[in-house]
């Protein structure tokens, strides 16, 4: 009788902490590119990418930033389409962290999914008044490259 009574306790004790975690813990990553904390200039690239490629991707990546119309973002165009040799068509994305910095900026950490394999990109949003652009952003066929060693120690 006292066993069943601990056995139900316990059962209780897990089933609560589960809940609580599901509840309070905020999801790291949306697998179907639906969060809602991203930057909007990042959602609309991302939707882009699959729509025109990569051109529209980075035109829409930049609109309105200090990287618009910036000569070295043919540079950038030029890295995706070689990753694109290699690793096939884009597929999906993944938002594996965004860190808040301040009240304007924050970093986000993503991953584009391609045919063959990941790209790891990173890329700082600027938030001022309603309107926030991309800054700068990176890619890299190597997540130690670019990403903190904090979030490659896993999950």
């Amino acid at each position: 009788m006292i066993i069943n009574k601990n056995i139900s306790i316990s059962r209780f004790v897990v089933v609560t902490a589960l809940l609580v975690t599901t509840y309070l813990v905020p999801p790291a990553y949306a697998a179907d590119g639906k969060a809602t904390d991203i930057p909007r200039p990042l959602s609309q690239a991302l939707s882009m990418y699959k729509k025109e490629g990569i051109p529209g991707f980075m035109s829409a990546l930049v609109s309105g930033s200090p990287l618009e119309g910036n000569r070295e973002m043919r540079q950038q165009e030029q890295v995706l389409e070689k990753i694109e040799a290699y690793y096939g068509n884009y597929q999906s994305y993944d938002i594996l962290r965004v860190n808040k910095l301040s009240d304007s900026t924050r970093l986000i950490y993503f991953l584009l999914n391609y045919e063959k394999g990941p790209v790891f990109g990173t890329l700082t949003a600027f938030k001022s008044g309603d309107r926030e652009t991309i800054t700068s952003f990176q890619f890299h066929t190597k997540a130690e490259k670019i990403f903190p060693e904090s979030l490659l120690i896993g999950r």
